[in-house]
């Protein structure tokens, strides 16, 4: 699934917005890996109302994503948040 389409169809609409927003020096880029044919992005992103700080997972091939997870509250309850739409 194309980047587009995994946030359209993953990613509730208040947190595709808000993470669409979410300012860029907030988000620190960590690492990339290669894991059992996929890749591994991972990344630290900064709460933008507190000092909080939560690391962000992205899996792909190169072309479609297969997984994202984050380690926020609202990540948890409803496995989608603004931190992985960022």
């Amino acid at each position: 699934m194309k980047y587009y389409e995994y946030l359209n169809e993953k990613i509730r609409s208040d947190s595709l917005i808000k993470g669409r927003a979410y300012p860029p020096y907030l988000i620190e880029y960590y690492e990339s890996y290669e894991e059992r044919e996929q890749f591994v992005h991972d990344f630290y992103v900064q709460s933008v109302s507190s000092d909080n700080e939560y690391s962000v997972e992205i899996k792909n091939n190169g072309d479609d994503i297969f997984s994202s997870t984050c380690t926020c509250p609202q990540y948890e309850k409803y496995q989608t948040c603004k931190h992985a739409a960022a």
